[in-house]
């Protein structure tokens, strides 16, 4: 889907005396990121040419092509600079669909009307991102059995392409690539919600990011990222933590409240147990002192307490936790101290798999299952931790 719209915009860019518009279409729910989805695209394919622009169409109180005409004579003027404009004309689909009409000359001949003159618009996109309708089918319907009064077949058969970025609803599906495909996409929105908030050179705390990254949903899409950054108290220091994040009452006008401090926490705790569990991996597998590592050895059990831990968290969906004096790691033999605790209602005929998943030790042995009681003690959770998650 994407990867076809990049090449439609790198082929049509390279044409050298484009005369007509390339017209795509894009739909999705709001704030799912329809323009910044293209602008990506575009950026991509090549930035130094493009310039972005955007009207809002459902800002009109009725279509009129006097309207139209103003943006026209702007994309011009970057076409003369040697631009390549992205427009986007937002909400197209409003109005009961009266803005079609007057794209079709446009889209078909490269040109436009204006007192009986007509303009020729050039090398340019038009992209058209539904307002009212979520996706290509949700606007076919709209237009029901007035569709060719309303001009909907002509607008279709001029549209080059069209994108329809779908809605992902957490309150059906929680499987772990679901929650990867939403945390990939809250990614990818976090940089311009932090650049459209002023705060593009702030680093954010583990929690902070966590929470972002994890939480099940934004009710209103990007926009409630970007007000939830926008309304953080400016850090004391260089780093944003979650004390200054908004208001409880305010983060719960974007976010589920209890999803959110579930995954900010869930954050801090992972960024303390990651470290204390490759110690104990370093200690429990080869008796290794951490101290007495090379940096590059020190990685590797990084990475191995990275795998159990999303193996864990996410494919078994359980939650971990520290017990004891979190500071506390193994310094030397005579105090091997293992102080890793990962809740769990596996027995011990489980944990040899686990330990193969995902601490993948020799798989051409079974890992010792007295060795990695050593490193996961189950039972120690239920007194020593439950009670800090269920206060």
């Amino acid at each position: 889907m994407y990867s076809n719209i990049r090449i439609l915009l790198r082929d049509y860019i390279n044409i050298p005396n484009a005369k007509k518009p390339l017209s795509i279409a894009v739909f999705g729910r709001p704030g799912s990121g329809k323009s910044f989805c293209v602008k990506e695209i575009a950026q991509n394919v090549a930035p130094e040419k493009i310039k972005p622009l955007k009207y809002n169409l459902s800002q009109f109180g009725t279509a009129e092509i006097s309207s139209l005409n103003r943006f026209f004579h702007e994309i011009e003027d970057y076409v003369a600079a040697g631009k390549v404009p992205i427009t986007f004309f937002d909400e197209f689909d409003s109005l009961n669909l009266d803005w079609i009409k007057f794209f079709l000359a446009p889209m078909k001949d490269g040109v436009y009307s204006e007192k009986g003159i007509l303009h020729p618009l050039g090398k340019c996109v038009f992209v058209f991102a539904g307002g009212t309708s979520y996706s290509l089918a949700d606007f076919v319907e709209k237009s029901g059995d007035d569709a060719a009064t309303k001009k909907e077949p002509d607008f279709l058969s001029r549209l080059k392409g069209y994108i329809d970025i779908p809605n992902i609803d957490l309150s059906k599906e929680l499987n772990f690539s679901v929650r990867m495909l939403v945390a990939i996409r809250h990614a990818i929105m976090l940089p311009g919600a932090l650049k459209k908030a002023g705060k593009d050179g702030v680093h954010l705390s583990n929690p902070v990011i966590s929470a972002l990254l994890n939480v099940r949903e934004y009710k209103h899409g990007a926009r409630s990222m970007q007000a939830i950054i926008g309304m953080s108290q400016k850090p004391t220091r260089s780093i944003l933590e979650i004390s200054d994040l908004p208001h409880q009452q305010q983060l719960s006008l974007h976010v589920d409240l209890n999803d959110f401090i579930t995954c900010s926490e869930r954050g801090l705790l992972q960024y303390e147990v990651k470290g204390q569990l490759a110690r104990a991996l370093a200690w429990n597998t080869n008796e290794q002192i951490w101290g007495d590592l090379k940096r590059d050895s020190q990685e590797d059990y990084y990475k191995k307490a990275a795998d159990l831990l999303d193996y864990v968290t996410d494919e078994l969906d359980l939650r971990v936790g520290l017990c004891g004096d979190t500071r506390k790691v193994p310094s030397h033999k005579d105090d091997p101290e293992i102080t890793i605790i990962i809740p769990s209602e596996l027995g011990p005929s489980n944990w040899c798999e686990l330990a193969k998943k995902a601490i993948r030790l020799n798989e051409e042995t079974d890992p010792d299952i007295d060795l990695l009681k050593k490193t996961i003690d189950c039972r120690k959770f239920i007194s020593s931790f439950q009670s800090c998650q269920n206060p």
